[in-house]
């Protein structure tokens, strides 16, 4: 991946492909830590986005691929001036994300979590972390699922 400097015209874009295990989740974050820190934004910047895409691809690995290493998805990134985006694409089964967020978080941590372990808040910690989260269910039978996260500077 070449990184430039921020009076660039082209945006840096890189690719990933991950393997549904989570010890592939480690270099994924470096390497998103890096690009980011070579474009000199603020590290507790850094370290929201990227807590924001290890929770979405945990969840990823967890609960879609069950940890099936033969299975994978891929994590582009873009890093423009003025925001930075990742697109996750899977092929997994989709999901209902609005079924995921609790009206009452406090109700929640009392109730809901402990019927159904292994659910945690995840959706509201990346709505919480990144400026959009956007989820589009892939539109026929072995199509891609697609999450985007964006974060913009300032």
């Amino acid at each position: 991946m070449v990184i430039r400097s921020m009076h660039r015209v082209q945006p840096v874009t890189a690719q990933f492909t991950v393997l549904a295990e989570t010890a592939s989740l480690s270099g994924l974050r470096q390497h998103v830590r890096s690009a980011m820190e070579a474009e000199r934004w603020q590290s507790t910047v850094i370290e929201a986005v990227v807590l924001a895409l290890d929770e979405a691809c945990a969840n990823l690995v967890r609960h879609a691929f069950h940890g099936d290493a033969r299975e994978s998805f891929t994590v582009t990134l873009q890093m423009e001036p003025d925001a930075l985006h990742l697109e996750i694409c899977d092929s997994a089964a989709p999901f209902n994300p609005s079924e995921y967020l609790p009206q009452d978080v406090e109700s929640y941590l009392r109730r809901h979590r402990a019927e159904k372990s292994g659910h945690g808040l995840g959706i509201v910690l990346m709505l919480s972390l990144m400026d959009e989260v956007r989820y589009v269910p892939a539109p026929q039978l072995g199509g891609a699922n697609r999450l985007t996260l964006t974060k913009r500077r300032g």
